[in-house]
Order: structure tokens, then C-alpha cells, then sequence
């Protein structure tokens, strides 16, 4: 074939993990084959650079420089992104293309929108080709295209002879990135018993594995490609992850375990630390008696020189030239808008680029005043005289320095149009990353340090002039350079600097009223007092004990959360410390010395690590109250958290379960922001976030019933809960404040899912269990924008479309066409009432429409003497359907799949009583997320004009979410649910007003309205002059909060005598 050059692409070249060590193998295969091989990644370097510095492969940072070579014989790619960086903006050209995924979920391992015109898919177990087909079943993936290319091993590994054991297991590699706990338990005990455990991985020993250090185990505990290695080697492999997994392989099992890459979904066979003990010491000699069938199987299945040689016959059959992936024939109108993304990311690193020179100069300034703060510095300690006159001079500069805050409130503006300008790169991000084929990781860091860092940068640098303009006295010059230091520096721990940071950094949060609200509506240290009087005079005084599981922290850290608890204005509670960090003595020490202090505290140091759900059950079983607290041991309660509480358990003293608003608060403590202030109960929204998340209380009993934390969820163990909690009781409440300071902290998923990466897994089973238990037809998988996605596995449905034809002809006829572009002809038909003039005058049209589609079609002439909703609800009582939607006739697109996305929540969820699509306009700004309702049944948007991507401090339009009612853009009802409630009101004075008049009947019937972030419907723009007057009736609807002053936009309310 005469190929001599090869690309490889790989997001990132630094850690020994999978797709790096497949991706090095790879180079080297070429390499010895005489091939000269580049590879493109976007991150290089760390302990895997030097493998191939040593083999003089060329490996090129793609986001730094560009590729010497730009035409290739063979582009082998990993990780679409690069891929698409190299083939589409920077334009390289090849002969042959060949795609690799290593993993069925993970988005970068996603195949690229161009896949057809690949000459081979290759995917490293059946599993992955299943979900591959099944994930672009729509676009109808060329199978003879896909092969299952299994993690392959080099050809030295098969030279070596097998070395038998005889006697009995001794030594153990674990051999993991990500080991589970049940693993950790494990070694421990192995240890315990005198046989010697190494724990290789990235958390505890990176290196490259090679023959040399599996050859120096008896057996090895692994999962993925050192499975194949190990079999290569002759070495006995006991398969476990965090799924579980079958053990010891055998002949038996091993091939059920090659379906899903040697992972534990082959069987999800969980095991605690004692019983995999059990099954390594008991299984190690029987297991050796089947090494050489796995050596033969792997030389014959695993060999890397064997399989690379089979891909390279594949495509040495297909003549072809170079192929530009940068033609519009190749990428077509996707390709087109990453095309625009790529230029407008240009625009976006000049920017950073800009902002990184200032910082330079910044940094410089701050170099040469350092020398000048030390003089001070010394100058202060020889001297307290003239400390104390410092301090007087300090006073008299305090009006200067009023007037610096208001030069800082001054430049507020321009810095808002800054960040803006960032939001808007941003939401380009968020859009790629959002996407089903677009994850560069590299970027977002770049974006989210632009956001932090740039407006504190350019605070800094823009009040130095400030100071050296002013004649002040020269210690007074001083003092401003090192206030403007310590900005700069803002993680010290000088008081003084961290309350000017908090200053700024509230001043210029996403809702700086937040700050006047709290000091508007939380209670002061006199009402704080007279709450622990009143709290003695209850009625109800239940104990709450506070489930308090304590890992790894600063003793600090803890030591405030306790206070937290300690200060609480409601008495009657215990802390229930479950302590599982053992080897840490001090906090030890300080946690006895406080339980013999504090009686309310109880204490229970464990004998090992259980994780989170472990640890928390035995806090829970050491509880006695009536009802039970969550606490994290980082976080922080409001003083009268628990008097809120109580106080609303003497109103209804039967509930089983409430939950409160929260906020987050800094490391250090200083600022308070994110505030989440959250509708009451909306069940589906639970579908896309834990919304619930602090502070919340459950009666005792009512989780012993359950049967308290589920360790499989780790992670989503809290949401596990609340889900299995409220599928057993509907007595459930909200409390309007802020109960709990969620702590912004490394680890904490506060920062997102990203900080704890196994936390998806528990999210994702959380709710498929949810599901199940409910008996509700669905399945959920993740999805990048809205959290998850439920799809519902139940027959087709008959769905008639009553389109709003009282609109210009042409917004009309696109109207049909976007309904016509997604519906099924034998299912879906559309009814659409027009005035009777339009019917007449347009019947050229009509009839050329009805040629043109396939939909079948109604008109609904609006006779004289007639009104529209008059001819709607006598059509709708005579038709005969499953669902009936209606739908503006404004709307000029839809998603795909949006019929179905409606109907199916309508028909099979028993509680669902309407649904309404997502209403955007073309520049995915949000014009209804369902509508809030006032007394006077006045319907208002929720979250008009925002940005798709955007959240707020009410969450953001595309979770699942529960509403009050919703416009007549694009809105389903079953059709037995809308008879029931008599349908639509003919005498009402608009279809907007009897839509919500239906909503509420609809609601009154015990059911639940949903908009449906899946089913998203479109507008040219946003909708002028129909948002009423806000009335405070509106604090009343259950999905809004008596907090906000406005609607549109969302706005707090606080007490300067004005609705900010």
C-alpha cells in the first residue's frame, strides 16, 4: 500500500490511563514497523512524556503550534476533539481514517459527526459497538464499518515462559486508577495475614506497568487492558471495579467479561473487602491450572502486532487519494458550526492573551512594592508609637478610601461589560461541551480561570493608578500597594484582606441584593435571643439528631461546623459523629474531649473506612430522635436552622419530611453566594439534579423502613435517599430560608460532578432504581445538558395537533412544516383553526402545502360569528386521539423526538396531567419555562430572556420542571385527562387565559404540570408586551418562591423601599 506516514490523536498525553498507554503502544507498533508516526494531542506532558521523548516520537500539542506535516497516509484517531482540530481547522488531509472508542460512556471516546466517511470503526469490546449503534441508530451507522479491536498487547509479552505457582498466594499487585472501597478493605486485611499488597494507580503509585512488575506478583487484582496483559504474561487476574465483577477468570466466565472490556457490568456482582479476600486466598492455586488457556487465547485475540496488521489488510484493500475533511460535502452544516466555533475562539485567545500580559505587569508591580512592605513591615515592629500613629493615619484615610469604593462601584459598569462578553464565551463553551459529540476540557479550564481571574485582575490594576495620582503621604502610598497586594492575594489569611474580598467579590456576584436580603430577613442577634425563649414554649419539641458521618478534613473546618450546631437557637438535638479518618489522633482527641463535654454529642470512632453511605449508617444508628438531620462535615447551619424547623413541625406535626433554601459559602468563610432558592416538592425535577440537596429533615422511623444509605450510590447517596424517602410519604413541606452554607471546598461537588467523578455512577442508578421501584415504563441515561434524560419504552401513540392558525400566512407555513419535519403520517395529524378569509384566499397554498408533506392535515375555518376557541373545543370534543397538543402558530422549529417527549410523559406517567416543550428563540434565549400564576390567573414566564445554558438562584430552564401552567406554544395533554376536566373554556378571553384555566382544572385533579427540557420549540423572538404586572399573589404558587419581587427578571425582594 506504500503508507508511510501515520497520525495519532489523543485529548491528553500525562497519566498512565488507558487511552494514553493504548495510544503509546500504538506509536511504537508503527514505529518498529518502519512507519513515521506524529501524534496530535491537547495536553502533553507529566510522567508519560519521557516514554516518548525516549523513542523519539514526535508528539505535538495541537492547541500550542501546528503540525509540520498536513497530508497523512493513516490518521488513527482517539478523542474526537483533536481529531477535529486537526482534520476540520487545521485542514490535514489523509487517505485513511480510522476512528477508535475506548468506552461506550464516555463523551470524549464519542465517535465525530464525519464517521461516514471513515474507512473503519473500531471499538475495544462488543459493549462499546452496541451503545455506538444504538447512540446513532438515527443516522444509521454503517456496520461493516465497526470491529471490535480488543485492548491489544505488544509482542515481547508473549515470549516469556509461564511460571506455575505451586505454593500458596504471597504477594498481590492491585493494579487500579480508581480502586473501590470494598478493594481498599481488602488490602488491609491481606496485609493483616502477611501477604504483601502493592496498590498501583495514579492515587497511590503511578508508573507504567510492565513485564518486569506484574512478573513480581503471584496474582494480580485488575480490571480493563491489564487484564489482557496479564494473560498475555501467564499471570492469574482477579477482575473487579467499582461495578463488582466476577473474580477469579476462568474459562467459564472470562468471555461474558470480554463483552464489557473486562469490567464489572459484566455482572455487577458486588463483593465487601472480607469476601474478596476470601475468593483470592481460596481460588489462587485452582485458578492456576487455566493460565495456559489464557495465554494461547490471548496470543491468538490480543495480539498488537497481529490486530494492527488485520486493520492495515482491511484498508490496504480500498484505493484512495487524500480526502479534505474541511469540505463542506464532508462536514456539512454540523461541520459548519464547529467551523464558527473554532473562529470565534480565536477572538477568545487573544482575549485571554491580553489578560495574561496584564497579569505579567501586574505580577511585576507587585515584586517591586514586596521590598517596600517589608521596610513597613520592619518599621512597625521597632516602633509601637509610631504603629500608633499609623493606625490615626489610617482613620484619617478612611474617607480616601470611601472614595476608592466608589470609584470601584463606578467602574462596576465597564467590568459587567467585560463579563459579559466572557458569559457569551462562555455559553459557546458550555454549548460545545453541552453537545452529544464535543468535550475540550482544555478549554473550559481556560474559561472558567478567563472568569475568575479577569475581573479581579483588571480591579487591581486599574485602582493602581488611583493610589499614585493622589498626593498622599508616602507610608500611605505603602499601605495602598499593599491593600493591593493582598487582593491579588486574596487566600491569606489576613482578616483585613479577606473582608475587603468578600466586599468585592459580593459586590460584583451574580445578584448583589443578595447580601441586603439577607441583612433584610435573617434574623439579628436580638431575635436569635429571643428565639431560644420562645423555642422552650413549644408545643412539639422533638429531638433532632444530625447524622454526622466525619472523614478527612482540617480540624478547623470541622471544628466551626460543630460550633454551627452547637449555637443552633432549638436545643433539644444530638450529634451523632460517625469518625472514620482513624489515624488521625488530634481530632480524635478533640472529639472525646468534646463528647465528655457536651452531652447532646455522641461519638463513635470506626475501626475502618465504610464510605460516605456506610459511614452515615452508622451515624444513623446511633440516632434516637424523632427526626433526623443531614449534615456534611464541612458545611455550615444558620443559627436558627433548627427553631425554622421545629417551628414548622408545631403547624403540621405530621410531616415525614422538609427542606429548606441554601447557599454556599466560601473556604474561608468570608462570602456567602450561589443561592438556591428552590419551588416546593416538584418530583421531576429530582429527574435532571437533587434540587433537595440541604438543608433536610426526615422522620427516623420513616428511614429505618427504607432501610437508610445505600452504599452502591456513593455519591448520589443523598439523592438516592430523597428519592426512596418520597416515594413513601407525600407529607412533605419547604421552608423559605436559608438553612444551609454548602462549603465551596476541593472535592466537594459543590465545585460539580467532575469533583467526584464515581458520582454519576450512583446518580445514574439512583434513578433506573427510582424508575423500577415505581414501576414507571422508562429508562434514564445521562445527558450533557439536562443532567438525565427519561425515555419511555411504551407503545406509539395517536396524536392530534391543533395549530393557532391566527397568524401572518408565512409564520404559518412554517409553522406545519416544522410540525410536518418530525411526524409520523400514521400516527400524528394536525388540525389547524384559521380565520375564514385566510382559508379562502390561501387555498392555492393549502392545496400546494398538502402536496408538498406528508402530514395529514384539518383546516378549522374560523367562520364569522365564531370565536377560535369556540371552533377549537367543539373539534376537540368530536376527535379521537391519545393526546392532544397545541401549538402556536408562531413556532418556526422543533427538536426531534418532540412529539414523542410530550406524549410519553402524558401517557405513561400516572401523575403527569400536561406538558409543555422548552420555548426558545433562534439565539437559544429562553421565553417560557412554564408560567407562574397569580390570583388573578395571570400567567408570567419563568426565566423569559435568559440564556439557555445560563443558571440562576432558581435553578435554570433545562431541568425537568414542575409548573403551574403553561402558554399555548407547544402544549400536550392525554386526551382522557382533558375530557375529564370538561377541556377549554369557551368563555374566556383569550386562548392564553383558558389554557391556564385548563392547567389549573388539570391540577386540581390531583395532577402534576412538567416542562420538558427535551422537547424544546422555537420562536423567531422574544414575545413584547405580554408580561402582567407583578402581584405578591404570585409568592403563593407552589413551583415560584415568596422571595422574588419580579419575575421577568428574577428579582429578590428587599426592604430599601424598591422590587430589586
Amino acid at each position: 500500500m506504500g503508507i508511510s506516514k501515520v497520525l495519532l490523536t489523543n485529548h491528553h498525553l500525562k497519566s498512565y490511563a488507558g487511552s494514553e498507554l493504548v495510544t503509546l503502544d500504538l506509536a511504537i507498533e508503527f514505529q518498529q514497523k518502519g512507519w513515521s508516526v506524529t501524534v496530535a494531542t491537547f495536553l502533553f506532558g507529566g510522567d508519560l512524556a519521557r516514554h516518548f521523548y525516549a523513542r523519539g516520537i514526535d508528539v505535538v500539542n495541537v492547541l500550542e503550534k501546528p503540525l509540520t506535516e498536513n497530508e497523512f497516509d493513516l490518521v488513527w484517531g482517539h478523542h474526537f476533539p483533536v481529531l477535529i482540530k486537526c482534520l476540520i481547522e487545521d485542514s490535514v488531509k489523509t487517505k485513511y481514517l480510522v476512528l477508535s472508542s475506548l468506552s461506550p460512556y464516555e463523551p470524549l471516546e464519542a465517535i465525530p459527526f464525519f464517521y461516514s466517511k471513515s474507512d473503519l470503526i473500531l471499538c475495544n469490546s462488543e459493549e462499546t459497538k452496541k451503545e455506538i449503534i444504538e447512540q446513532n441508530h438515527l443516522q444509521e451507522i454503517d456496520k461493516n464499518k465497526l470491529f471490535v479491536f480488543n485492548n491489544s498487547v505488544p509482542a515481547n509479552w508473549f515470549n516469556l515462559p509461564v511460571d506455575i505457582k505451586e505454593t500458596e498466594l504471597r504477594k498481590v499487585g492491585v493494579i487500579s486508577n480508581h480502586p473501590p472501597t470494598e478493594v481498599l478493605t481488602a488490602i488491609d486485611i491481606l496485609k493483616s495475614k502477611n501477604i504483601d499488597v502493592d496498590l498501583i494507580g495514579i492515587l497511590e503509585s503511578p508508573q507504567l506497568v510492565n513485564i518486569d512488575i506484574l512478573n513480581s506478583y503471584d496474582a494480580i487484582i485488575t480490571i480493563g487492558r491489564t487484564v489482557q496483559h496479564c494473560m498475555a504474561l501467564g499471570k492469574p487476574v482477579f477482575c473487579y471495579d467499582h461495578f463488582g465483577g466476577p473474580g477469579w477468570l476462568t474459562p467459564d466466565n472470562f468471555k461474558l467479561a470480554e463483552w464489557f472490556n473486562y469490567s464489572g457490568r459484566c455482572c455487577y456482582q458486588k463483593m465487601s473487602g472480607e469476601q474478596i479476600v476470601e475468593n483470592l486466598i481460596n481460588g489462587f492455586l485452582a485458578n492456576n491450572q487455566h493460565i495456559h488457556f489464557f495465554k494461547n487465547y490471548s496470543l491468538e485475540n490480543y495480539s498488537l502486532t497481529r490486530n494492527v496488521e488485520n486493520v492495515l489488510s482491511c484498508i490496504n484493500n480500498i484505493n484512495k487519494d487524500y480526502v479534505d475533511f474541511n469540505s463542506e460535502q464532508v462536514i456539512g452544516k454540523v461541520g459548519e458550526a464547529y467551523r464558527r466555533v473554532f473562529t470565534e475562539n480565536g477572538f477568545l485567545k487573544l482575549e485571554r492573551e491580553r489578560s495574561q500580559s496584564q497579569l505579567q505587569q501586574t505580577q511585576t508591580e507587585l515584586e517591586r512594592s514586596q521590598s517596600q512592605l517589608q521596610q513597613t513591615q520592619t518599621e512597625l515592629e521597632r516602633s509601637q508609637s509610631q504603629l500608633q500613629q499609623t493606625q490615626t493615619e489610617l482613620e484619617r484615610s478612611q474617607s480616601q478610601l470611601q472614595q476608592t469604593q466608589t470609584e470601584l462601584t463606578l467602574s462596576q459598569s465597564q467590568l459587567y461589560i467585560t463579563q459579559t462578553k466572557l458569559e457569551h464565551w462562555k455559553n459557546l463553551v458550555s454549548w460545545m461541551e453541552g453537545s452529544k459529540f464535543w468535550k475540550l476540557r482544555a478549554l473550559s479550564l481556560s474559561i472558567k480561570k478567563g472568569i475568575i481571574n479577569l475581573p479581579i485582575l483588571k480591579l487591581a490594576f486599574n485602582r493602581l493608578p488611583v493610589f499614585q495620582k493622589k498626593n498622599y503621604p508616602i507610608f500611605i502610598k505603602r499601605i495602598g500597594k499593599w491593600l493591593k497586594h493582598q487582593i491579588m492575594n486574596f487566600r491569606t489569611r489576613n482578616e483585613f484582606a479577606d473582608a475587603l474580598l468578600a466586599k468585592v467579590l459580593q459586590n460584583f456576584s451574580g445578584f448583589p441584593e443578595y447580601s441586603q436580603w439577607i441583612k433584610d430577613y435573617e434574623a439579628k442577634d436580638e431575635e436569635l435571643t429571643q428565639q431560644k425563649k420562645n423555642s422552650l414554649l413549644f408545643h412539639y419539641q422533638p429531638v433532632l439528631s444530625i447524622v454526622f458521618p466525619v472523614y478527612k478534613l482540617p480540624l478547623t473546618v470541622l471544628q466551626e461546623t460543630i460550633n454551627s450546631v452547637i449555637q443552633q437557637t432549638y436545643s433539644n438535638w444530638e450529634l451523632c459523629i460517625a469518625f472514620a479518618d482513624i489515624d488521625n489522633y488530634q481530632t480524635i482527641d478533640y472529639l472525646k474531649t468534646l463528647s465528655l463535654q457536651e452531652k447532646r454529642i455522641k461519638l463513635k470512632v470506626m475501626a475502618e473506612n465504610k464510605g460516605i453511605s456506610g459511614n452515615s449508617n452508622v451515624s444513623l444508628d446511633m440516632a434516637s430522635g424523632e427526626f433526623v438531620a443531614l449534615l456534611d462535615h464541612d458545611d455550615l447551619l444558620a443559627p436558627f436552622a433548627f427553631y425554622e424547623v421545629i417551628s414548622e413541625l408545631n403547624k403540621q406535626p405530621d410531616l415525614d419530611f422538609i427542606y429548606s433554601d441554601k447557599d454556599c459559602i466560601s473556604a474561608n468563610s468570608m462570602v456567602r453566594s450561589r443561592l438556591l432558592l428552590k419551588p416546593e416538592w416538584s418530583p421531576e425535577i429530582l429527574y435532571s439534579a437533587n434540587y433537595l440537596t440541604h438543608l433536610c429533615i426526615a422522620r427516623r422511623t420513616l428511614l429505618e423502613k427504607i432501610g437508610g444509605f445505600r452504599p452502591e450510590t456513593d455519591g448520589a447517596q443523598d439523592w438516592d435517599l430523597f428519592l426512596r424517602i418520597t416515594e413513601n410519604t407525600s407529607r412533605i413541606a419547604r421552608i423559605n430560608s436559608v438553612l444551609y452554607h454548602w462549603r465551596i471546598i476541593q472535592g466537594s461537588t459543590s465545585l460539580g460532578i467532575d469533583s467526584k467523578p464515581y458520582a454519576l455512577e450512583g446518580q445514574l442508578r439512583s434513578i433506573q432504581d427510582h424508575l423500577t421501584r415505581t414501576k414507571l415504563p422508562a429508562t434514564v441515561s445521562p445527558h450533557p445538558e439536562s443532567g438525565f434524560r427519561l425515555e419511555w419504552q411504551a407503545s406509539p401513540a395517536t396524536v392530534s395537533i391543533y395549530i393557532d392558525g391566527d397568524v401572518p400566512w408565512d409564520s404559518l407555513l412554517a409553522c406545519i412544516n416544522a410540525v410536518a419535519q418530525f411526524s409520523d403520517p400514521k400516527l400524528h395529524k394536525a388540525k389547524i383553526t384559521l380565520p375564514e378569509h385566510t382559508y379562502t384566499s390561501k387555498a392555492t397554498e393549502r392545496e400546494n402545502l398538502i402536496k408538498a408533506i406528508s402530514l395529514p392535515i384539518d383546516w378549522l375555518p374560523i367562520k364569522e360569528g365564531n370565536s377560535k376557541l369556540v371552533t377549537l373545543a367543539n373539534n376537540i370534543k368530536q376527535d379521537k386521539t391519545d393526546v392532544v397538543v397545541f401549538v402556536s402558530g408562531l413556532v418556526k422549529r422543533f427538536t426531534e423526538g418532540w412529539i414523542q417527549e410530550l406524549s410519553g410523559w402524558v401517557l405513561n406517567h400516572p401523575d403527569i396531567g400536561f406538558v409543555s416543550s422548552l420555548i426558545l428563540t433562534d439565539n437559544n434565549l429562553v421565553v417560557e419555562a412554564g408560567l407562574v400564576v397569580d390570583k388573578y390567573d395571570n400567567g408570567s414566564p419563568l426565566m423569559r430572556g435568559n440564556f439557555l445554558y445560563s443558571w440562576d438562584i432558581f435553578g435554570g430552564a433545562l431541568w425537568y420542571r414542575n409548573c403551574s401552567a403553561s402558554s399555548p406554544w407547544a402544549i400536550a395533554f392525554s386526551y382522557k385527562n382533558y375530557l375529564e376536566v370538561g377541556g377549554l373554556s369557551s368563555n374566556s378571553p383569550s386562548l392564553s387565559h383558558a389554557m391556564i384555566k385548563l392547567c389549573q382544572a388539570i391540577r386540581a385533579n390531583n395532577k402534576r404540570g412538567l416542562v420538558n427540557p427535551h422537547a424544546r420549540a422555537f420562536l423567531q423572538d422574544l414575545p413584547k408586551n405580554d408580561i402582567p404586572e407583578f402581584d405578591d399573589s404570585l409568592g403563593n404558587d407552589p413551583y415560584f418562591h415568596p422571595a422574588f419581587a419580579s419575575v421577568v427578571p428574577l428579582k429578590l425582594r428587599v426592604k430599601n423601599g424598591k422590587k430589586n
